[in-house]
């Protein structure tokens, strides 16, 4: 996650703010969760956005 191009900025207090897009059910959300724990990653926040359809609907036709 941390290598992820444009996708973290330090807020105004020094903390590193990561947004990432993540597929996956209940369980592989919850492991991605215990991974960056494991890993030592100080973990302030953890949630999830849901997209209208819309914006799911392309996201699943984009080509990759």
């Amino acid at each position: 996650i941390l290598e992820l191009p444009g996708r973290n900025a330090p807020d105004e207090q020094h903390h590193l703010r990561i947004e990432a897009e993540f597929v996956g059910d209940d369980g592989a959300v919850a492991h991605l969760l215990n991974t960056l724990v494991h890993a030592n990653i100080p973990i302030l926040s953890f949630t999830e956005t849901a997209g209208d359809l819309e914006e799911i609907f392309l996201q699943l036709t984009e080509p990759q």
